[in-house]
């Protein structure tokens, strides 16, 4: 199967679009900032969700800040 990079993983979309690429056996590395564009516990709750998935990672970054994405080299590998 593939493997996908998928910013904004917290957002309603995005978490969705995770859930259906992990049920059809992909991996998933979800990249999202957690800003506070609207209630962070909906965020996490989601995040929690897809935590207790296999195949998924997650990374707390900016996907706009190259120096970071860089300095984890799983992500874009």
């Amino acid at each position: 199967m593939s493997h996908y990079l998928v910013s904004g993983a917290a957002g309603f979309i995005a978490a969705s679009v995770i859930s259906q690429l992990l049920d059809n056996g992909h991996t998933v590395v979800g990249v999202d900032n957690l800003n506070h564009a609207y209630d962070i516990r909906m965020k996490e709750y989601r995040l929690g969700r897809l935590r207790e998935r296999a195949g998924f990672s997650f990374y707390r970054s900016d996907i706009s800040d190259t120096a970071a994405i860089l300095s984890q080299p799983e992500i874009y590998q």
